[in-house]
């Protein structure tokens, strides 16, 4: 049998250039105290399908209750563009 190669064996970080800058603007929970902003990247949730399947969407209208606080949002998706509650 052969040996393999160095680069083959050697030990090294799989993920070293991914981290938390690669998650950070992807998912934004909405149920967080950080209201959604024009412009947000998001992924739009989806009854009975993984979440590793949810659509991201961009964030292109925001729409205040009375009390100031955010509770709608339009979306824009591949497929088109959506209120969200």
């Amino acid at each position: 049998m052969n040996d393999l190669p160095i680069d083959r064996v050697t030990v090294a970080a799989p993920f070293e250039r991914i981290g938390i800058d690669f998650a950070g603007p992807v998912y934004i929970k909405m149920k967080s105290k950080q209201e959604p902003h024009v412009g947000d990247i998001v992924l739009v949730s989806e009854d009975g399908v993984p979440t590793h399947m949810w659509p991201m969407a961009r964030v292109i209208e925001v729409y205040p209750g009375s009390d100031g606080v955010v509770r709608t949002v339009k979306v824009k998706t591949l497929k088109g563009t959506y209120h969200r509650s």
